[in-house]
């Protein structure tokens, strides 16, 4: 921690309203600070955004949140983005969105505040819905990097056309497919020439139900030289993945995964990897006649194979809850084992509990919690065995006619370590908060903050204390 006292602020605003020709709505998020722990920079806008409603037009400006589809767009866009109808109505439907692709607004500062390139996009998707459940669209979007920050940040240009199709085609079944095409330039950095590429995406999905059976099923087939700028898909791929869920009795429900996938498609790589990730979930409700308890098991294998590598993990977890004399209670018990050919043989032991109650007494709302947790790890290439032992005791008590409220919470980390320093950490933190009757019209808020860690170490001259204490006002408006 940094000695000193340091200020936080936070303030948001939101507005609404009509008029004859259109509805309006706004949000608006200011952030300083004079730690740099919170900030990088001493005042931040945190977000901005006007939305503009005209029968079945929409225009936003600001803080943009449209989704072309999986492959094209699905990533927030500082600038502006207009609609026009539903893409759940049948009839046309059109997007077009302009701007800078960030999540933060920071990426339009100037001179030594800048800390990444600058990613300006533009695209547009229009839609056919033919019916409840059939839909095509077609969609295209280009975005260009600017702005290289250090010699060796790669930059990108990037046209990106996709197709997406739905169809319903039989009672509770329905096909889902995307193909896109990208065409990218690519500057590696400052020195090396450009290289452009062109790459496609295929995904094709299938779900519906069967009795008391749900299925999904999906293929997806990327080329290496697919580039995606502003969606998501992982190159050189070919997958797929089957989930099917079902119940099996009034109290009984149970799921059923497989996901399998290689690489190399082109072959220009040394050798190919497949894997296989099949998995199991069941869950009884009401277990052993508690009309509380529950159980949930899960068993997941993952195995990858490829040249001369092996990995093979496998993680079992059981997970209880029930109501005891009023607590509400967590139970956890996990077993894994994780294998990596000549350099990891591991197996690994999770228990855990946690204890939440509620009561009142008078006009006090009292609120306990327990947490109890161990882990160890042994590794027979390493040779070592590590264990972690966590516990912690809480306490909330409400004022509810007074809109008072204090947390308080402390607990013990204990860390055994066979190649490593022993640890331990001791901590403590409380937090009071307190609104006046006469604030409520404003959301006026007091609180105070108090925390404390202790850490002890094998090698003393490493042990430290840290403690902070805060104090501020929340309001909102």
């Amino acid at each position: 921690m940094t000695r000193g006292s340091r200020y936080l602020s936070n303030i948001s605003l939101y507005g609404a309203g009509q008029s004859e020709a259109f509805e309006w709505s706004t949000a608006f998020g200011f952030a300083s600070s004079s730690d740099r722990r919170q900030m990088a920079q001493p005042a931040a806008l945190n977000n901005a955004r006007l939305d503009l409603r005209m029968g079945r037009s929409k225009l936003t400006l600001g803080d943009t949140f449209e989704n072309f589809s999986q492959y094209s767009l699905n990533t927030p866009v500082k600038g502006a983005a207009y609609r026009f109808g539903d893409e759940e109505s049948r009839g046309l439907s059109f997007q077009a969105v302009v701007g800078v692709a960030d999540s933060r607004w920071r990426v339009f500062a100037r001179g030594e505040a800048i800390d990444s390139a600058r990613r300006g996009t533009a695209g547009a998707k229009l839609q056919w819905r033919l019916s409840e459940q059939s839909a095509v669209g077609l969609s295209y979007l280009r975005s260009t990097d600017t702005g290289r920050i250090n010699l060796g940040d790669p930059l990108y240009r990037n046209d990106l056309w996709a197709i997406t199709a739905e169809h319903g085609i039989a009672a509770g079944w329905k096909l889902g497919a995307e193909l896109a095409w990208s065409d990218t330039r690519e500057s590696p950095d400052n020195v090396t020439p450009d290289r452009d590429y062109k790459g496609r995406a295929l995904r094709l999905e299938l779900a519906g139900n069967a009795g008391r059976k749900k299925l999904q099923l999906s293929y997806e087939n990327v080329t290496p030289n697919f580039f995606t700028s502003l969606g998501s898909a992982q190159t050189d791929r070919e997958r797929i993945r089957l989930r099917v869920r079902e119940r099996l009795s009034r109290n009984v429900s149970a799921s059923y995964g497989l996901i399998w996938f290689r690489n190399n498609l082109d072959g220009q790589r040394s050798f190919r990897t497949t894997a296989i990730r099949p998995d199991i979930a069941l869950n009884i409700s009401e277990f052993a006649g508690r009309p509380d308890g529950s159980l949930d098991l899960t068993l997941t294998s993952d195995s990858r194979y490829g040249g001369t590598n092996r990995n093979d993990d496998l993680d079992l977890m059981a997970t209880y809850r029930d109501v005891l004399s009023g607590w509400d209670t967590e139970w956890n018990l996990g077993m894994a084992r994780y294998y990596s050919r000549g350099s990891r043989d591991s197996r690994e032991f999770t228990a855990n509990t946690s204890w939440y109650n509620r009561f009142s007494r008078g006009n006090m709302v009292y609120r306990p919690s327990f947490t109890l947790g161990y882990w160890s790890g042994n590794d027979t290439v390493a040779r070592a065995t590590d264990r972690n032992i966590e516990t912690s005791l809480g306490m909330g008590i409400e004022w509810p006619t007074s809109n008072m409220r204090l947390d308080l919470r402390a607990g013990l980390r204990r860390a055994i370590i066979d190649l490593g320093d022993d640890n331990s950490r001791l901590f403590g933190n409380a937090t009071f908060s307190y609104r006046p009757a006469h604030w409520q019209s404003f959301g006026g808020q007091l609180f105070v903050r108090f925390g404390w860690n202790d850490f002890r170490y094998t090698t003393s001259g490493r042990n430290f204390s840290e403690t902070s204490f805060s104090i501020g006002f929340r309001t909102e408006f």
